[in-house]
């Protein structure tokens, strides 16, 4: 679906990010993506990013999809939203902006974390990466 005009978008590439578990994190400029080089479950990155305001918003996520990509879960402050996205794509992709849930935010600094959960019988690694997030505020 297109993204609200309203929405906040945060490049990934352009985000503090950490990886919890100590996994290697690529930036790939060519696709201003950002890939968690994971090699089991368990594996995650945590973005750090500003909300302006207080309030309750949904979250859209447009994440890497390939033939080496695992499945994933996004958290907002530790807050699983959605089910288990499989980024598995025969060839490489990106998902477009998909609806993950709506949260309730304070404005300062919060946090995202993706975690792989899993990977698809046909993908041969387990990486995890995210072009960018957006917010809308409800």
């Amino acid at each position: 679906p297109p993204v609200p005009a309203t929405a906040m978008m945060f490049a990934a590439a352009k985000l503090p990010v950490v990886s919890p578990s100590a996994t290697q994190i690529i930036t790939q400029a060519d696709r201003a993506a950002v890939v968690l080089c994971a090699t089991t479950v368990g594996e995650a990155m945590t973005f750090t990013f500003t909300v302006p305001a207080t309030g309750d918003y949904e979250l859209l996520a447009d994440l890497i999809l390939g033939d080496d990509h695992g499945i994933v879960t996004i958290a907002v402050n530790d807050r699983v939203l959605g089910k288990p996205f499989d980024t598995y794509a025969p060839e490489r992709d990106s998902s477009g902006p998909m609806p993950l849930g709506k949260v309730t935010l304070d404005a300062g600094p919060e946090q995202l974390k993706i975690t792989v959960t899993g990977k698809n019988r046909q993908a041969q690694k387990y990486l995890a990466g995210i072009k960018a997030f957006y917010l809308v505020k409800s």
